[in-house]
């Protein structure tokens, strides 16, 4: 198995405080290709459906980004470029924001798809050889969408270069 291919198949840590729901072929407007992964997430409770709360609530949206769920009542982080991929795994410094300055994208629950990426394999090829255990972590781009129940269209909540 070469390399992407096995970062593809291993699922980074903030994607398993989810379930993910099945790994689907982006749509041909997205970036696509071997090292783009898109993953639609649920609740652990079961829940398919997910409300994306970030600083702004608009096309603007900057991280963090949390997922709530409104069956359970689960809320955690997905995703934070302090902390997450490849800028945060170096850095390791959260974003300090408190869940009061956090606002709801949309005020439905909806489908969440993130998409991550792994360009540039040699990186990745570095970083195992110097025993990174965790290579799956340091994806270089992140982008979180989110389709309204009833939409038709997934809409682009906030993408991030974490490289």
């Amino acid at each position: 198995m070469d390399t992407i291919e096995s970062l593809r198949n291993t699922t980074p840590h903030i994607a398993a405080k989810f379930r993910v729901l099945e790994t689907l072929d982006s749509p041909k407007l997205w970036n696509r290709g071997a090292s783009f992964v898109t993953v639609m997430l649920g609740c652990k409770c079961g829940s398919p459906t997910l409300k994306v709360k970030t600083v702004r609530p608009s096309a603007a949206a900057v991280p963090p980004a949390y997922l709530t769920c409104c069956h359970c009542g689960m809320s955690e982080l997905l995703f934070d470029e302090g902390l997450h991929g490849w800028n945060g795994e170096m850095e390791k410094e959260a974003a300090n924001v408190a869940q009061s300055d956090l606002v709801a994208y949309s005020a439905d629950e909806g489908a969440v798809l993130i998409t991550y990426s792994y360009q540039n394999v040699e990186n990745y090829d570095d970083l195992i050889a110097e025993g990174v255990k965790n290579p799956e972590d340091y994806f270089d781009t992140f982008t979180v969408y989110f389709r309204q129940d009833g939409a038709s269209n997934f809409a682009s909540v906030l993408s991030c270069e974490c490289a």
